[in-house]
């Protein structure tokens, strides 16, 4: 009964919504009679979805783009308040860092993968998704961007492996040389069931040094949310608190027209003191010692943009280093195992990136029939990761019971130290690739593009595995190397500056890779896995009406997955990497936008996907040749998301802004062996902003206003009751003051 509510309520708010779009130009007319309407609305976002700046409405592909503006109006501050607002996208909040974007439904968990992520994350077109299990997932603070890119469909042709489904790009404000500007933002806020209060306080300062050449802007933060889960075994209440601090570095020097140059730091870190998964149905979790996290994201970059008369250059070499330590309490799953009580079991990983691109893109204008982009990059990975398992007395366990584990005096061998299990994997892996992209206009409405992107991947894996009792000694080096092609093409029509169709094709593709536990007498798992891909075939549409105060945009797309890194679980509950089978997964995005009046902005997106396998996958080795059959729904694959928002300009002398937001997601199953589900409910938020003086802004908000419960993870499927929900809801009062 529940489902069917949400269900009926999606479609009410959307009806509603539709409704008033549809009734968009008499509304428009009367307005215009009433003399109240402002022109055209807010200029549109620039992106570089084509490694080059375009209007985001000029872009042939599936784009959405926030501005730093449009995160503000939200009261956003990381991925969970507005990630899920975009078309196609599902959040599967888990815990920062630890919390993978879907995007069309292309994936095989709502967890983290065990292979390259199936979305790409960037930071200014740097690439942060090494190969194999992400160490950490990017979630900058939107506090002082530019703006936040989606970019929907696979990207491999012009940014390479990793976006299956799509990409994140992250555009942090640059120093600006024509000005001093600052701003600083402070908050508090209180969650339901929540011990103590949140807050945050974040500043920025821009400095020109030369007038007009040289400038910097540093901005600093830090977040605290609070913990709303008691865990029940530590006696600790409101357990899973995390805070965010960090900072943005800004260095622009433009020495001549012709040359500018741009340096960014960026270091970003969570702290978790528990985990974020519950027992269904409460707000407590059960573990015998805190499941902490800490990771950290340090990256450097400079990039130069040089014009050289017939073309302009660009030339980008960065840095990034990422730091993970997790902590999980085994006694979950191996209650009383060699007679003792767990110790925590510890994870660390560390990734080191370095990534350099030079590419030549033709200047806009310069040739009314053609335009053009080449390039080439190397992006290389070294990762490590450790995981030990522990408990007290294991040794003495051991030698106490000879006849089950090979003979006498064996606790040394297979438990030192009381550590039974060990295992830790090294990996060097490397991206080289050429790409281009051409533009051919045949007439001022017809333009045919046509890219490629020829890419060899090499892998260089280390799996060692000490003797213990959950496996024998192992030691195994790998390399591998794959070559591949990605093409894209694209057929758009543009009668008129208000309408444009599109036909798109385009391919994706994931590295390759070590599996994250070695083979064991029962279990063969396999050493390695291969690269996936994807090609996706596109139609749109993009329309604007009423003198640029209507937009409706459709988008129809289906995709062809093959030779899927599939996440399975073995009987023994280790998780490993299987390429096999495949799925096709159809869709259609909705956008529409009304700005009704000078007052009054409506907008609403809706997405109908249906992701399911192509071909019967097998469940796990060992399992007696039991399958997941043709047909099934992929994790997470919410067959409708739906978002509506209303903007109201009020008069009067403070002249406030209120903003409501209604956002519904469908259930879809967690996992592919699970009953479980995620997804089937609906939010709703409120922000009221009123500027008392020109540069301060006080808001009032509100999210998740009807506390709703709703699952977005289920991180051990069925193996392990949890679910992680929708943080309660949370109230709240930011000050803003930029000058």
């Amino acid at each position: 009964m529940t489902r069917k509510f949400g269900r009926i309520t999606a479609l009410l708010t959307s009806a509603a919504t539709l409704g008033l779009l549809a009734a968009a130009p008499a509304m428009a007319a009367d307005a215009a009679t009433s003399g109240d309407v402002a022109s055209p609305a807010v200029d549109e976002v620039i992106v570089t979805a084509t490694k080059r700046p375009e209007k985001v409405r000029q872009v042939v592909g599936a784009v959405s783009a926030l501005s730093g503006d449009q995160l503000q109006q939200l009261g956003a501050q990381s991925l969970q308040d507005y990630i899920g607002r975009v078309p196609g996208v599902v959040f599967n909040n888990y815990q920062p860092g630890n919390s993978p974007i879907v995007i069309r439904g292309v994936s095989t968990t709502t967890y983290q993968e065990q292979g390259q992520t199936v979305t790409g994350y960037y930071i200014n077109e740097i690439p942060l998704a090494e190969p194999g299990f992400s160490i950490l997932i990017p979630d900058v603070d939107t506090f002082d961007l530019q703006n936040v890119q989606v970019l929907r469909g696979p990207q491999g042709t012009l940014f390479g492996s990793s976006s299956l489904g799509g990409l994140i790009d992250y555009v942090t404000n640059p120093a600006d040389a024509n000005g001093y500007h600052a701003a600083v933002e402070g908050g508090v806020n209180g969650t339901v069931h929540a011990q103590e209060a949140g807050y945050a306080f974040k500043g920025m300062i821009n400095i020109p040094l030369i007038s007009d050449k040289l400038a910097v802007r540093a901005v600093g933060l830090y977040r605290s949310d609070p913990g709303y889960i008691d865990n029940t075994a530590t006696g600790v209440k409101g357990a899973n608190g995390e805070v965010t601090d960090g900072g943005r570095l800004s260095i622009v020097w433009t020495p001549t027209d012709r040359t500018r140059l741009t340096w960014l730091s960026l270091y970003q870190k969570i702290a978790i003191d528990d985990g974020n998964y519950l027992v269904p149905g409460t707000l407590t979790r059960t573990t015998a010692i805190p499941e902490a996290q800490r990771g950290a994201l340090d990256m450097h970059s400079l990039k130069l943009e040089q014009d050289v008369g017939f073309a302009n250059f660009t030339g980008i070499a960065a840095y990034a280093h990422k730091d993970k330590y997790v902590t999980f309490d085994d006694g979950v799953y191996f209650p009383g195992y060699l007679g003792g009580t767990l110790f925590p079991s510890p994870e660390a990983s560390r990734s080191r990136s370095e990534y350099i691109e030079a590419r030549l893109a033709s200047k806009p204008g310069a040739n009314r029939f053609i335009d053009w982009i080449v390039g080439a990059n190397y992006y290389v990975t070294r990762k490590s990761d450790l995981s030990t398992i522990s408990t007290a007395g294991a040794a003495d366990y051991i030698n106490a019971h000879p006849g089950d584990f090979g003979g006498p005096n064996m606790g040394q061998v297979l438990a030192p130290d009381d550590v039974f299990y060990r295992y830790s994997t090294k990996t060097k892996g490397e991206e080289a690739a050429v790409f281009g992209e051409v533009n051919l206009h045949f007439t001022p409405q017809w333009t045919l593009t046509a890219g490629g992107r020829y890419f060899r991947t090499h892998s260089d894996d280390t799996l060692v595995q000490s003797p213990g009792t959950l496996g024998a000694a192992f030691d195994f080096r790998q390399q591998s190397t794959e070559t591949g092609f990605a093409p894209k093409a694209s057929l758009s029509f543009k009668p008129n500056d208000n309408l444009m169709f599109y036909g798109l094709v385009s391919k994706g593709y994931r590295f390759g890779g070590p599996n994250p536990v070695a083979p064991s007498a029962l279990y063969n798992t396999p050493l390695t896995y291969g690269t996936d891909s994807v090609v996706n075939y596109e139609l749109g549409a993009r329309t604007t009406w009423l003198d640029h105060r209507l937009e409706l945009d459709a988008t129809v797309f289906h995709i062809n997955w093959t030779n899927i890194q599939v996440r399975l679980f073995r009987p023994d509950g280790f998780a490993y990497v299987l390429n096999a089978g495949g799925a096709h997964n159809d869709g259609v995005e909705f956008t529409g936008l009304f700005h009704v009046t000078h007052a009054i902005d409506l907008s609403s997106n809706l997405t109908y996907l249906d992701a399911r396998l192509s071909q019967d996958l097998p469940q796990c080795q060992g399992c007696g040749g039991l399958v997941f059959p043709k047909g099934t729904q992929l994790p997470g694959a919410s067959k409708w998301q739906v978002t509506n928002t209303a903007t109201v300009r009020f008069g009067g002398r403070w002249t406030p802004t209120l903003t409501l937001t209604h956002h519904y997601v469908s259930a879809a199953p967690v996992a592919l062996e699970s009953v479980s589900t995620q997804g089937g409910y609906n939010t709703f938020a409120a922000r009221i902003a009123v500027p008392v003086r020109k540069d301060l802004e006080v808001s009032l908000w509100a999210n998740n206003i009807t506390d709703t419960r709703g699952v977005t993870a289920g991180p051990f499927a069925d193996s392990v009751p949890a679910v992680v929900i929708v943080r309660p809801r949370t109230v709240g009062l930011t000050l803003d003051w930029r000058q």
